[in-house]
């Protein structure tokens, strides 16, 4: 009777401990999908609300996702309530993807660049009459079809760029407060008739070449491109 007894509490114990693991695989397996429906719900979201760039070398697209893996995680862990091999191992590609991007942005940055940059930048004399020659037919022969050439300068003089070029564009700007030498070049004789007041950001004169004086202008001031970074 007692060996009896015996096999049948073993047996009733074999059981329940069955029944509990599934009892707890259940639990994990919807832990896991309510964490995963919530944090996708919250994915889709926060893409609809900033326009993440759905790009993997992308810097942000990959802070975003660390993000999102933090967020399922601490979803996971509450409904649960138990530290898994999934919670695991989702630390650690956070972790490498964190390390992927600080490498990555700071490897790129111009201390490790500049001379890439410098040697890009050089032209010997060749290839900078080509370049030049190609931009002034642009310019010539761009306007009867509809091709405009916009070109930004930090000093306007003839060492940069060459006076019979800077000539054939139609429209010249100059914004905020310019030295006199730079109004010089850019407006000749037309520069003294400037008034000599400060220039907030935006502001600036303008040359047409089918108006006789300058003009003054002001460009809008986009401040939601500030939030936008």
């Amino acid at each position: 009777m007692n060996k009896f007894t015996d096999i049948f509490a073993n047996f009733i114990e074999g059981f329940s401990f069955r029944q509990g693991s599934q009892d707890v695989k259940q639990v994990k397996k919807g832990a896991f999908l309510k964490a995963f429906t919530i944090t996708l719900i919250i994915g889709l979201i926060g893409e609809y609300a900033f326009l993440i760039p759905l790009n993997l070398r992308s810097p942000q697209f990959i802070i975003y996702f660390c993000i999102l893996l933090l967020i399922f995680n601490g979803l996971y862990f509450m409904l649960s309530q138990r530290f898994s091999k999934i919670t695991k191992y989702s630390l650690i590609v956070i972790g490498i993807l964190i390390a992927y991007v600080a490498i990555g942005t700071f490897v790129s940055s111009p201390i490790f660049n500049a001379g890439s940059y410098q040697k890009q930048l050089k032209l010997d004399k060749k290839e900078l009459a080509e370049l030049l020659g190609y931009l002034y037919q642009i310019i010539l022969e761009g306007r009867a079809l509809g091709v405009f050439v916009v070109l930004g300068l930090q000093q306007a003089n003839a060492t940069v760029l060459p006076t019979a070029l800077r000539e054939q564009f139609s429209s010249i700007f100059v914004l905020g407060n310019s030295g006199e030498q730079t109004k010089n070049v850019a407006f000749q004789e037309k520069a003294q008739k400037i008034p000599d007041f400060p220039l907030s950001v935006g502001e600036g004169w303008c040359l047409n070449s089918s108006e006789i004086s300058l003009r003054f202008i002001c460009f809008p001031y986009l401040s939601f491109l500030n939030d936008l970074r």
